[in-house]
């Protein structure tokens, strides 16, 4: 899929949100009957994780040839050697905040990837989602984030924060 435009790729993320939430969607999709809708949260969750596999496999959203975006200079190396930056990263987790609460299980489960990358853009995404900041290092290795008890502490927060 060429997602070098803008327009495009507008498109395809404003097609997975609109036809989730709209209830536009397969029986296969809502594991109902056809023409029975999801639940909300099932759709939001589903979405979410659509965009995480997407990102997954290196299909980030770019900006098009003309657009002006702000570039950070922060950038990191994840474990297989790879640079990302920061805001290529934040430009990922921005579209999934407009799904909202409804992704933040789907999200908690993407912290322990094994890619920091996929972790922070999570991390990221929950962050704006709940307003909730808890300490999340950037760098650190999964290993790191489960012996320190730093992503059981995290989920604990955010998965609070989305049952009240």
């Amino acid at each position: 899929m060429n997602i070098s435009t803008k327009p495009k790729a507008i498109g395809v993320a404003f097609g997975i949100f609109s036809l989730g939430l709209l209830g536009c969607h397969s029986a296969k999709d809502s594991g109902g009957l056809a023409g029975e809708a999801a639940a909300p949260e099932a759709v939001g969750r589903r979405d979410a994780r659509r965009l995480m596999q997407r990102f997954e496999s290196g299909d980030f959203f770019v900006p098009a040839p003309d657009e002006t975006v702000k570039q950070s200079g922060w950038e990191m190396t994840n474990e297989k050697g790879a640079t990302f930056i920061r805001s290529t990263l934040d430009r990922q987790a921005s579209r999934l905040v407009p799904i909202g609460r409804e992704a933040v299980p789907e999200l908690v489960r993407w912290l322990e990837h094994r890619e920091m990358q996929i972790r922070y853009i999570a991390h990221k995404a929950l962050e704006e989602i709940t307003s909730q900041k808890p300490w999340f290092p950037h760098f650190a290795t999964l290993e790191e984030f489960r012996a320190k008890g730093w992503l059981e502490e995290s989920r604990k927060i955010w998965m609070s924060w989305y049952a009240h």
